[in-house]
């Protein structure tokens, strides 16, 4: 677990510092990889069992209302993408939620097939793995979209 938080932290690192390159897509891509991340977080919540009768995470899993909360995710989503793509490149906005979608829904099948569902931990993992997936494809795509 140490060695996964510390490559995690590292990957995340490495791509901030390439983005850092073009401050603009930089700050947007800052504001918008949580975001997404989340809604990645959510999607997982909702489609997947949980693994164990109790945990901390299972209030989540039991509360979330399918479809209502994924449309209600998917706005500030969408709408952050939207107002981001005005300002910043908007392809790189689209390449940010694809690969924090593929990247987190991935894992989110990975773990789910070999632990039988979701836990607390998976959800956060999750988020964390989204978040550096897209920040790493971001990363190593800029200097193709510049």
């Amino acid at each position: 677990g140490v060695l996964a938080g510390i490559s995690i932290l590292l990957l995340k690192i490495f791509s901030l510092a390439a983005l850092a390159k073009n401050p603009l897509i930089l700050l947007s891509l800052l504001l918008f990889v949580p975001v997404a991340a989340r809604f990645c977080d959510l999607f997982t919540i909702a489609f997947f069992n949980y693994a164990k009768k109790e945990g901390k995470g299972k209030i989540w899993h039991d509360s979330t209302n399918i479809p209502g909360d994924l449309i209600f995710g998917l706005v500030p989503v969408v709408g952050l993408a939207l107002f981001l793509s005005i300002y910043s490149h908007p392809t790189i906005v689209l390449i940010a939620f694809g690969s924090a979608l593929v990247s987190g829904i991935t894992l989110a099948f990975k773990l789910n097939s070999i632990l039988g569902g979701q836990t607390g931990d998976t959800y956060g993992a999750t988020v964390e793995i989204s978040e550096t997936g897209a920040l790493l494809v971001s990363a190593l795509l800029l200097p193709a979209l510049s």
